[in-house]
């Protein structure tokens, strides 16, 4: 679903499975999902190395379950690249039944209300670094964060219309993006 909002915005992309999938890339984009399952692919396609040292360089977008996998999170299913260090609860807002749509205020720059979009999502329980600026909140619990060119979501934005939060990633990326003709 990143795929088509990147395709809405005419920019070009392509889908990560091995280390050299991301030669060729600006910024990535770990979309929501089943964060164990993603553990395990990382692992098993010899990623690990190679996205963290991936998102030290150029900007990383992670939805849900890509924000599980961007935390320090390391349980026997789920290993954590690190790259923020905050504490995260998977499924914090409760199981599938539990889903759940809600408006939240985004960074001034948007200046706009985004109804976002709660599937299993994660809670953020704690934040361990001052250098993660909370974006916007949920009941005063965070669910869009930043870290220089790192933005989390507990959310899906790929699941609506509003494509403000991309947008959003896509401007910060410092390099020329190749736009479609």
């Amino acid at each position: 679903m990143h795929g088509e909002a990147l395709k809405m915005l005419n920019i070009d992309h392509c889908y990560v499975k091995y280390p050299k999938d991301l030669y060729s890339c600006s910024a990535l984009i770990i979309p929501g999902g089943e964060s164990s399952s993603f553990s395990k692919l990382i692992s098993k396609n010899n990623l690990l190395d190679c996205l963290k040292d991936f998102a030290e360089k150029k900007p990383v977008f992670g939805t849900c379950a890509g924000l599980i996998i961007l935390s320090k999170i390391n349980t026997p299913l789920v290993k954590g690249l690190g790259i923020l260090d905050i504490d995260i609860e998977r499924n914090g807002w409760g199981t599938q039944i539990n889903s759940f749509k809600h408006n939240i205020f985004l960074p001034d720059q948007c200046n706009s209300k985004f109804n976002a979009v709660f599937i299993r999502a994660p809670r953020i329980t704690n934040i361990n670094d001052n250098n993660i600026k909370i974006l916007s909140s949920l009941n005063g619990e965070p669910v869009l964060i930043q870290k220089k060119k790192c933005l989390g979501a507990t959310f899906h934005p790929e699941l609506t219309s509003n494509l403000t939060i991309h947008k959003y990633f896509i401007e910060m990326i410092d390099e020329k993006i190749i736009r479609k003709s």
